[in-house]
């Protein structure tokens, strides 16, 4: 009795091979966000400062989702603007406005109250001021035909405050040529 090689070959073939397994399945899809929490949930800021806020992307169970790209937007950006993509904003103007943070189509708010600036103690130049504000930082304005207003600026005049930098806190300002 003389069998084919070709059945022969098939009875080897399938004597080497087990039975079928499927592939495993495809991982699931990431859960896609359901809530976002901005925190705090509501904030004031003095106009020229900045705050930073941070937000919570969860997913339909509550899980937080960690790594999740979130988007900021402002209402009023004549009020205050999303300086960058970590959640600080900055206030231009005194009033109010609402920042969005978005993740997905899940999104959160906060309202953001702008306070004014308001100037604590001044010391003057001959032809120049400089004041320490309510948020802590210095400005300085009037002449500066010899860089007395200390903004860097090659203006000869700034006639509004200017923020400038100061080595050390702004507890007593004495300003250059008295």
């Amino acid at each position: 009795m003389s069998k084919s090689p070709i059945a022969m070959l098939g009875l080897l073939v399938a004597g080497c091979e087990g039975p079928f397994v499927p592939p495993p399945p495809y991982a699931p899809p990431p859960p896609l966000p359901a809530s976002v929490e901005v925190s705090p949930d509501s904030a004031t800021v003095i106009t020229d400062d900045t705050l930073r806020l941070s937000a919570v992307v969860r997913d339909s169970t509550g899980q937080v989702l960690s790594g999740t790209a979130v988007s900021w937007t402002s209402a009023d950006t004549t009020i205050l603007v999303v300086v960058n993509a970590l959640g600080t904003v900055r206030g231009l103007r005194p009033g109010v406005s609402t920042i969005r943070a978005t993740a997905g189509a899940a999104s959160g708010h906060v309202t953001v109250f702008v306070t004014p600036l308001v100037f604590d103690d001044f010391a003057t130049g001959a032809n120049h001021a400089c004041a320490v504000a309510n948020n802590h930082h210095a400005y300085c304005w009037g002449d500066n035909d010899d860089a007395e207003v200390g903004t860097g600026s090659a203006s000869f005049l700034e006639a509004v405050p200017r923020r400038v930098r100061l080595a050390t806190s702004c507890g007593e300002l004495s300003p250059k040529g008295r």
